[in-house]
């Protein structure tokens, strides 16, 4: 243990490692360009529909794609997040300041095995959604993990609440 009064907390990851550069928009589109090229790994089909007042029903299908059957232990997870959420910083260098925070994690599922049988996994629920939530400002995200390697093998958002929708990512 590093015996530091320093406490230091990253703020960009990008496939699962730091990046430190990412205020350099060479170095952060990089980056991002060369994860894109790597072809998925597994399929998600994610949809979203309206179950009444302040709730909605969530599906997720997740699918391995033929030659990743070998990840013993993939895991799905699915999550709900909100844009535009504001805090007003009271004290330190950035006192006064009012801050917009986009993508807060809301909600974040426990975590689904693939099977091992045939790389398959299915998530439903219906979420009540608490009433300081801005449902106009919810979106839902999933993505499927090597558990063991750590690596995100496929990933797929989906903004809006409110309309029925459905995304897919191959």
């Amino acid at each position: 243990m590093a015996r530091s009064s320093t406490v230091y907390t990253p703020e960009v990851f990008t496939g699962m490692k730091e990046l430190r550069k990412w205020h350099t928009a060479t170095n952060f589109a990089e980056r991002i360009e060369k994860i894109n090229r790597r072809p998925a790994a597994a399929d998600i089909a994610l949809q979203m529909r309206s179950a009444g007042d302040n709730a909605v029903d969530l599906e997720a299908r997740f699918t391995l794609r033929e030659g990743e059957r070998a990840v013993q232990a993939a895991e799905a997870f699915v999550i709900i997040y909100e844009n535009q959420l504001r805090s007003e910083i009271r004290a330190g260098e950035n006192r006064g300041v009012n801050l917009q925070h986009e993508r807060v994690v809301r909600f974040w599922s426990t975590a689904l095995p693939l099977s091992k049988a045939d790389g398959t996994a299915l998530w439903q629920q219906t979420l009540k959604i608490p009433a300081d939530w801005q449902l106009k400002q919810l979106g839902v995200a999933a993505f499927v993990q090597d558990a063991q390697a750590g690596e995100v093998l496929q990933a797929v958002a989906l903004p809006g609440c409110l309309q029925p929708a459905t995304a897919t990512a191959s």
